[in-house]
């Protein structure tokens, strides 16, 4: 039988390296959450879990409220730390791309996508454990999220995480533990579905 992840990428939140875990939402980042929750209600979801960091609970709040749930917290699916915050890098997308060419390589105080992997992973599958059947939207962020994928599709690298946006909804399908595939369900930047 099917579980269904809908992986949500959090809103808007106006960058403040020094508050990483406690920023939250822009006014953009509330209004486009309100598309997110329309997108969602249609869609069933029976639980909501996300990362600890404000916004991406922010993002996700209002289904969990529409479906008189509470939003689970999973301290495993918190963002990815790329580097040090002295760490200055002339070009991120660059240094980003090379990460996910080199899973195992950490920048000075970083983690690596194989770091990201092993703990976003396990939760996943502890998710998908106990829950089996069901529709789990989770609140996430962009780099531990494509570095979850990254372990069930190989074929994922840096350009598809800079094509997501604040935010994006895809929708992926599990038999048991199995990764089946996956969909991008809404947005906020295409309106083009990408399957996979």
């Amino acid at each position: 039988m099917e579980t269904i992840i809908y992986f949500v990428r959090h809103a808007h939140s106006e960058f403040d390296i020094q508050n990483e875990e406690r920023r939250e939402l822009s006014e953009k980042g509330w209004r486009d959450t309100k598309q997110v929750t329309e997108v969602l209600k249609n869609e069933a979801i029976d639980v909501v879990y996300s990362s600890p960091y404000v916004r991406a609970i922010q993002t996700v709040q209002d289904i969990a409220d529409h479906v008189q749930t509470t939003v689970q917290i999973d301290t495993r699916l918190r963002e990815g730390w790329l580097a040090d915050a002295d760490v200055v890098f002339e070009d991120p997308h660059q240094a980003m791309s090379y990460a996910f060419e080199n899973p195992h390589f950490r920048y000075k105080g970083g983690e690596s996508v194989a770091d990201l992997q092993k703990r976003g992973v396990a939760a996943l599958e502890d998710i998908l454990l106990q829950n089996k059947r069901k529709r789990v939207a989770i609140g996430t962020h962009g780099y531990i999220f494509t570095s979850i994928l990254k372990y069930y599709i190989p074929t994922i690298h840096h350009e598809f995480w800079s094509k997501t946006s604040k935010p994006d909804i895809y929708k992926v399908t599990f038999e048991e533990n199995t990764y089946k595939n996956m969909e991008r369900l809404w947005s906020v930047n295409l309106t083009d579905k990408v399957k996979n």
